[in-house]
């Protein structure tokens, strides 16, 4: 799908920071193609970044912007409440021909109500029938990658599988517009 790969585009720190958002996945990836598409390496911080801090505000917006308003947010909640999701996500799979941000349901309604519980990573090529990801939530790991295995999809990410019951493409990324 293209040369994106997380060693060398993705954040080196991980996704969890202090204050009252612990975890921002989806600014962490839009932020990260961001700086790929305009061919500018990401800082090289190895801790999150201090709540207030330019990094910080500027995850924190992309983050806002991943939501598409509300739109994939609305989406999120719709697939996390039925009982379609392996149909919905083989259909979702269909339409990925280049690199894209996912949103991974880990967690149905009937588990927990709470849509934090899922998740967000930039799928950035594709390996038969596995898809290679940026997850920030493992820095600096070009092997991670989210497959069906039997009847289910799992994500394996450093050394461990974690059920995923189904994914869908956020549609929305458009790259940040230069100040």
């Amino acid at each position: 799908m293209n040369d994106f790969t997380p060693s060398e585009h993705g954040f080196r720190f991980r996704n969890w920071f202090p204050g009252p958002f612990r975890g921002l996945c989806g600014g962490m990836c839009y932020l990260a193609e961001d700086y790929w598409h305009a061919g500018i390496p990401v800082p090289e911080n190895e801790v999150a970044p201090t709540v207030g801090s330019a990094l910080y505000f500027a995850i924190l917006r992309r983050q806002a912007d991943s939501f598409a308003t509300g739109r994939n947010v609305t989406k999120l909640l719709e697939w996390m409440h039925t009982d379609r999701l392996e149909e919905l996500t083989e259909r979702e799979l269909q339409k990925l021909s280049e690199p894209a941000n996912l949103y991974l349901v880990y967690s149905t309604a009937a588990q927990s109500p709470n849509p934090t519980r899922n998740h967000q990573v930039f799928a950035y090529a594709q390996d038969g029938d596995a898809l290679r990801l940026y997850d920030p939530n493992y820095p600096m790991r070009d092997d991670i990658i989210v497959r069906k295995e039997k009847s289910r999809w799992v994500e394996s990410a450093a050394g461990i599988s974690i059920p995923v019951h189904g994914l869908f493409l956020d549609g929305h990324y458009r790259p940040a517009k230069k100040n």
